[in-house]
């Protein structure tokens, strides 16, 4: 529908349209006030064409028709669900179907190149909260700097033609050990962005037993041709779907449903030709967040998130953003694409950050048609970001147009906060509309701003010159 959008056309969503488009998961989650429901009412932007070739172009796996279909265990089911993986591989591939029931797992599920597995309806992988059960470590990126650490619940390496689908839950027995990791996770925090800065090798960053960084749910590290739809997760230490150096990765009407801090919901990682779609989020952190490593380790990668298009996704409440570009930006994230997203209440609608530490560029970014009930900042660009230790690496941020984003009350308005040394560059923002508005505006060291139409409490607002 996107590509048939021309440069004069109209284009209107209804409260209605977009809910059935959603399949009317979020339909008693967010109340859009008339303002809300009638802003959406004028022509598109020119961009939108490119992120519907994105789209169209990111491959989705298909597999042979192969079902190997399991009925639950009484104990520990992972031998149970990974032996049928196994299998199921090793005959050149097809689907592993979990049916309805509770399946307690302890330790990880790692998944293979074609297959695909399903959760049925009423289906729930509850994962041990131990963490001796996700040992030994693996390779994996965490918060941005590559180690050996605890295995991701469900886990996919270097694998192709690979998914979970269906209509079940994945969660974590939060009342095991793992529940106390976060605040027992600095010491290694700190242990390991130290390597990360200083070039440690990676054979010498091994955080196992007695060393708290807690893992993501469902990663896919170095994969290609990747789907993750329909599935619930809910409930677990930290990021949701992480996707790590992985190309071509479709995201598709899942929820993320967990509140705790850290509690991203999808994090797209040093990864290419991403369509995040249809998707509700509940999330203790922020909803969608577009990364690509952190500081010396993320600028020798080299590796960026480019070609990433999100769109018609709820965001009910984030305690972060609910769009973050960053932190972790070093290898670079350009060409990305935000379209027709919902939000409740969260704290930031549209949030670009960084800090002097990280290096890299964040260009070509897009957004239209993005709506929020409530937030701390409706708009916030930024290279000073916490986690900041000294380093002399300004980030490169320019070349955004943010295009419809509103909010119904808000703390701050915009918020550009550049650096001397490397001002925020080539800014427009068009429509932008904020009622409820306690600051409006925070702008320092940044140039060639364009405001179209950017009204807060009903005074429009021009760029500083």
């Amino acid at each position: 529908m996107d590509g048939k959008l021309g440069r004069n056309s109209r284009s209107f969503i209804s409260r209605r349209s977009f809910l059935a488009a959603v399949g009317g998961v979020a339909s008693a989650s967010i109340v859009y006030s008339k303002i809300a429901g009638a802003i959406t009412r004028f022509a598109p932007p020119r961009w939108l064409g490119e992120a519907h070739a994105i789209a169209s172009d990111v491959t989705v796996p298909t597999f042979p028709n192969l079902v190997r279909r399991l009925t639950p265990c009484s104990e520990n089911c992972r031998a149970q669900i990974q032996d049928a993986i196994d299998e199921i591989a090793a005959k050149g591939g097809g689907t592993v179907s979990v049916t309805s029931g509770e399946w307690r797992i302890q330790g990880p599920l790692r998944l293979v190149s074609h297959v695909n597995l399903h959760l049925e309806r009423g289906a729930i992988l509850l994962f041990s909260g131990d963490p001796k059960d996700y040992l030994p470590p693996v390779v994996t990126r965490w918060e941005g700097t590559e180690l050996f650490g605890f295995s991701p619940y469900i886990y996919a390496y270097h694998a192709i033609y690979v998914a979970v689908t269906g209509e079940g839950t994945i969660s974590v027995d939060m009342s095991g050990p793992v529940n106390e990791w976060r605040v027992e996770q600095t010491e290694a925090q700190k242990r390991l962005r130290a390597q990360g800065s200083e070039g440690a090798p990676l054979h010498e960053r091994v955080y196992g037993e007695g060393l708290f960084l807690r893992q993501s749910c469902i990663q896919f590290f170095g994969c290609h041709n990747v789907l993750v739809e329909g599935v619930k997760i809910k409930d677990i230490p930290f990021w949701g779907v992480h996707l790590v150096y992985t190309h071509h990765a479709t995201i598709r009407k899942i929820s993320v449903d967990s509140m705790l801090v850290n509690n991203d919901g999808v994090d797209v990682d040093s990864s290419t030709h991403i369509l995040i779609e249809q998707c509700v989020f509940n999330t203790g952190d922020d909803s969608i967040a577009i990364k690509a490593g952190r500081d010396r380790d993320g600028r020798r990668i080299g590796a960026p998130s480019e070609a990433v298009v999100v769109r018609d996704c709820v965001m009910n409440k984030s305690r972060s953003s609910g769009i973050a570009v960053g932190s972790e930006m070093s290898g670079g994230v350009r060409d990305v694409y935000v379209i027709r997203c919902r939000m409740g209440e969260v704290d930031t609608v549209f949030n670009i950050k960084s800090n002097l530490d990280r290096g890299g560029a964040i260009e070509r970014i897009r957004a239209w048609n993005i709506h929020s009930t409530g937030c701390d900042r409706i708009v916030a660009i930024s290279t000073s970001y916490h986690g900041y230790s000294g380093g002399n690496f300004p980030p490169t941020i320019q070349d955004i147009e943010l295009d419809d984003i509103r909010s119904e009350r808000a703390e701050a308005g915009i918020v550009i906060k550049g650096v001397e040394a490397s001002p925020i560059k080539r800014v427009r923002l068009s429509s932008i509309h904020g009622v409820r508005v306690k600051v409006p505006m925070q702008i320092q060291y940044a140039k060639d701003l364009v405001f179209d139409g950017v009204v807060i409490n009903g005074t429009p607002q021009m760029a500083p010159a």
